[in-house]
């Protein structure tokens, strides 16, 4: 197993992951977004409304990074031991990479 690596996001700053994910999901709302046009319009790419599944795809992606603005402090632990996962369902503080991180598992 890899080491574990933290990542951290606070409020109001966006990361990589941030814009990725953004990217993710403006993509998949082009592509449901262009089948629902496609099958509306009786299956002809002629009557696709072009301009609009754009609009659609600038806007996920704006309303999706002012969702990330406003999302609290997270911490994610990639590759975690069995032991830090054992930690986090007790509600113990754990240490990863150097951090003390003080979690409570919720799932």
């Amino acid at each position: 197993m890899a080491n574990a690596q933290v990542v951290t996001s606070k409020l109001g700053s966006l990361n990589k992951r941030d814009f990725f994910r953004g990217l993710l999901t403006a993509l998949i709302t082009a592509v449901v977004s262009f089948v629902y046009q496609f099958f509306q319009n009786g299956g002809t790419f002629r009557t696709i409304d072009w301009e609009s599944v754009l609009q659609l795809v600038i806007s996920t992606v704006i309303g999706y990074l002012f969702l990330q603005l406003g999302t609290g402090n997270q911490i994610l632990v990639n590759n975690p031991t069995t032991e830090t996962v054992a930690a986090v369902k007790e509600g113990a503080p754990v240490q990863v990479a150097g951090e003390t991180i003080a979690a409570k598992h919720t799932a």
